[in-house]
């Protein structure tokens, strides 16, 4: 080795096995294996394995490992002459930074008494788990699943805690970062500067922008507190929807009447935020709203990653340069990398004298381009690096002669990946054009479906094999199963390719119909209890079928089926513009008059309700219902009553809801559809809902009584809680608070466990009316805070509106004589802007806050002379939601 460092055998994400050599061998052997099935590198001390002493071998294997495990028996092992401590515990404290996982064999009858007081120090002192077992087998199978869970933990996408807050998302390579350490700091320099709001690193393809971003990012992520944000532009084709993914990444939820641009920086002010958006090339008109959004979140900073600037307000442009090359020198980081990603195919590759030369030369007529060496180095399993050489510089000399319309290096990137494009098996080159349909990320099931492979484990071989040619990333999903990624210049060769061999249009007809049907069979399980489940997978498969969506505009029966089956999905998870755009966008376009317009139309009206927009839902779910009226679908003509009885009593208009809702219960009642029990159960609720508006609490008793006997029939959380807040409205009207109360707080835990925060709103805000006439007023208006909060982010003006009563009735009820009129007064000017909030969406009060409404009316009409209480209603109604806030901590 030039260098004369000592390197593991290869450099991709890599596993230190711990253990003594004779007793665990076969275990040993286990462990490698389950590693090895991982697409990870074990790493082991063997004896002999290298010439060097073994305590620096073993220990320089452990600093250049990622995850520890450690296996332990009887043995303690030897302890050398110049050490206090056998190998087997030096090894276990050098990697007290590292992830572990621990192995206890048993029954261990001559355990030694020094292993035995390790493992107690492991046990006791320092927080690490352990799992024991029996046999090899038994073990191969602890370590394959604890690996996944813990690569699926450390290294999952986006996510939200407790608080709302979102946490660090960063990808994690599996390979190294190579040569770029002096522009690392100066960039890291550059971004913790506190008038540098945007930061966008320009290149060709290929030259690294990502991963220097990512590693940047990483760096900076404790002065930006974990808020660290990455968000894949990639697979967006649309310049409107910018806004939609970064919202996406950030859990923030949308709302019409409210602009996305708002709720993002309202969830983005209290802390400083990092966003790391990356290839943002193809969808510059959209820069525009990433220049507002940096102008309205002061605490936001972002880095980008583009072929080209944005050319907007406050961009500090970095251009990305090739990696150096210094030569023939060991060193150069050119050189480094190409090795690195040799040793990751040939583990027995060496840098030496007969090669480095040839090796020097691929870099250099490579343009020094990161991808390009990567996916040469991938080869030298097969090739030399003198034969790549030969043949690599032919290909890119004729290629170069061709006069593409490309910048040099962009030309340099294309032609390496046509160079390697060649070397692919005929199978394999067919596999590879036809997997660039995909937008997001491809398993062995979707990769067989759309390119036609024989099985799903054919499918993985041939996933596996290009991933191994630097063709595709291999990446872990949530559940630790593995997937793969096309890179987006490999992904536009791979169409391009496609498209010259007359098969785009059929394969892309296989891919739309392969997500399509995906969406149509996980719909039914959103409302069921395997809602959470039906959700995640939509989620990791999200960006296939926003592709799909776009692909099917046009087509009347695929968005029919899209929006339709998407329509639960976008509520839940607070998509609401985006679902709104793509159903409203299918009407517009759509020059169907039937049933897939009904399912579209029917999809739009729950979108255009859930936003607050009771007059566009109106039109939406009455042409539903009419166009639906006789579909040959049971599910579909109950559904288009159901939802319209809905819309009409959100609208005050009782008596015709009633009747829609019966419809609806006697069509649903007919139906085979597992759907439908969940949608009576939803109807008998609302029933309870017009019994309470029109004065029969008797009735609304029986049916929320019934409905939530069907309810836990069905078993879906989200349902249950539905109901059991409609229970607690009934109990509230009674004037019986502490059982509303009890209710409600049943509701509110189901909702908060199926993360549904914007339902759990609400019952914080009826929790606060209940306290409130319970005398409990600081719990009333802690938990206005908290619910008000929620809907201010989410952008829903009926649930702010619900909130600004709840502080009216609070400032109402005081029974502080001191602060009695200034109370009352306050009271009037939040009742009159909770009031306008109500007009404005053509909403009215649900039955039990229309009581709360009336109380506290009367309230401060006995307190107010006539002139003052029109005062402070006209002013109460100028409020903004900024002075509302003001007004509410005085």
């Amino acid at each position: 080795m030039a260098d004369g460092k000592i390197r593991t055998p290869d450099q991709r994400l890599r596993v230190f096995v711990s253990s003594t050599l004779q007793e665990l061998a076969t275990e040993r052997t286990a462990a490698r294996e389950a590693i090895r099935r991982l697409r990870l590198s074990p790493v082991a001390f063997e004896s002999g394995a290298r010439p060097h002493p073994p305590k620096e071998l073993y220990r320089a294997y452990l600093a250049q490992s990622d995850v520890f495990i450690g296996i332990y028996w009887e043995s303690y092992g030897w302890v050398a002459p110049d050490m206090e401590t056998s190998g087997l515990e030096d090894e276990y404290r050098l990697a007290m930074s590292h992830p572990k996982l621990i192995y206890i064999k048993r029954p261990a009858p001559k355990r030694e008494p020094r292993l035995a007081d390790l493992l107690q120090r492991i046990r006791d002192g320092d927080g690490v788990s352990y799992k024991q077992f029996s046999s090899s087998d038994e073990l191969q199978e602890l370590i394959e699943n604890d690996l996944a869970l813990m690569l699926t933990e450390r290294f999952a996408g986006a996510q939200v805690d407790g608080s709302g807050q979102t946490r660090a998302s960063l990808p994690v390579p599996l390979t190294r970062f190579f040569g770029r350490e002096d522009e690392l700091e100066d960039l890291v320099q550059r971004l913790r500067q506190p008038r540098t709001r945007l930061v966008t690193l320009v290149g060709p393809g290929g030259v690294g922008k990502s991963r220097l971003a990512l590693e940047s990012a990483r760096r900076l992520s404790p002065q930006f507190e974990g808020q660290v944000v990455f968000v894949s532009l990639a697979p967006v084709d649309n310049d409107a929807l910018v806004l939609q993914t970064i919202a996406r990444a950030l859990d923030v939820r949308e709302a019409s009447e409210r602009p996305l641009v708002e709720a993002i920086a309202d969830r983005v002010h209290e802390s400083p935020v990092l966003l790391l958006l990356d290839n943002f090339e193809h969808l510059i008109e959209g820069a525009a709203s990433l220049s507002e959004l940096l102008l309205r979140a002061p605490s936001l900073t972002a880095l980008v990653t583009s072929r080209e600037p944005l050319r907007i307000q406050g961009e500090q442009l970095v251009t990305v340069l090739p990696l150096p090359l210094a030569g023939e020198a060991v060193s150069s980081p050119a050189i480094a990398l190409f090795v690195d990603r040799a040793r990751a195919v040939d583990p027995t590759f060496e840098l030496n004298s007969g090669n480095i030369k040839a090796i020097a030369e691929l870099c250099q007529r490579l343009d020094r381009l990161p991808l390009a060496i990567e996916l040469v180095a991938a080869r030298i399993s097969m090739l030399s690096p003198t034969t790549i050489l030969a043949r690599l510089d032919s290909a890119l000399t004729l290629a170069a002669r061709g006069g593409r319309d490309l910048p040099e290096r962009q030309r340099t990137m294309r032609n390496t990946i046509d160079w390697s494009y060649g070397l692919l098996t005929d199978d394999e080159r067919v596999s590879y054009e036809r997997l660039a349909v995909f937008a997001g990320r491809i398993t062995p099931q979707s990769a067989h479906a759309v390119c036609q492979l024989l099985d799903e484990e054919t499918a993985l071989d041939t996933l596996d094999a290009l991933a191994h040619k630097s063709l595709l990333q291999r990446e872990r999903d949530r559940a630790g199963g593995l997937q793969f990624r096309l890179l987006n210049a490999v992904r536009s060769h791979g169409l391009e390719r496609l498209a010259a061999s007359g098969e785009r249009a059929a394969v892309e007809a296989r891919y739309v119909r392969y997500f399509i049907d995906l969406v149509d069979q996980t719909q039914p399980r959103l409302f069921s209890p395997e809602y959470v489940e039906a959700r995640d997978l939509l989620d990791i498969e999200y960006e296939n079928v926003r592709a799909t969506l776009s692909e099917s505009e046009g087509d009347n029966q695929a968005m029919a089926q899209l929006v339709y089956g998407l329509f639960f999905y976008w509520y839940r998870r607070g998509l609401l513009s985006e679902g709104r755009r793509w159903a409203e966008g299918g009407l517009e376009r759509s020059g169907a008059t039937g049933h897939e317009r009904g399912m579209i139309a029917s999809g739009a009206g729950s979108l255009a309700m859930w936003q607050g927009d009771l007059d566009g839902a109106r039109n939406h779910y009455e042409a539903s219902a009419r166009l639906l009226a006789e579909s040959p679908e049971v599910h579909l003509r109950g559904v288009s009553q159901f939802t319209l009885g809905v819309l009409l009593m959100a609208q005050g208009e009782a008596v015709d809801a009633a009747a829609r809702l019966h419809n609806a219960l006697a069509i649903l009642a007919t139906s085979q559809d597992t759907r439908d029990r969940y949608f009576c159960a939803l109807s008998l609720m609302h029933l309870g809902n017009v019994g309470m508006s029109i004065g029969h609490p008797a009735d609304a008793v029986a049916s929320l009584n019934d409905a939530l006997e069907l309810g836990r029939e069905v078993g879906d959380a989200w349902l249950v809680a539905s109901i059991l807040t409609n229970m607690g409205e009934v109990a509230r009207i009674s004037g019986d608070y502490e059982r509303a109360a009890a209710h409600y707080q049943e509701a509110l835990t189901q909702f908060e466990q199926t993360d549904d925060r914007g339902d759990a709103a609400r019952l914080l805000c009826c929790l606060a009316f209940t306290a409130c006439r319970l005398g409990e007023f600081e719990q009333a208006m802690s938990l206005l805070d908290r619910s008000i909060g929620v809907h201010e982010e989410f952008g829903s003006k009926r649930g702010i509106a619900e909130c600004l009563l709840g502080y009216a009735q609070v400032l109402s009820a005081r029974s502080d004589e001191d602060r009695r009129v200034r109370s009352m007064r306050h009271a009037a000017m939040l009742l009159a802007a909770s009031e306008r909030q109500m007009r404005t969406q053509g909403a009215v009060y649900w039955t039990a806050d229309l009581a709360e409404h009336d109380k506290v009316s009367n309230a401060v009409i006995r307190a107010l002379s006539h002139q003052d209480l029109d005062d402070l209603r006209r002013e109460g109604e100028r409020l903004s939601l900024a002075e509302i806030r003001e007004l509410v901590r005085g």
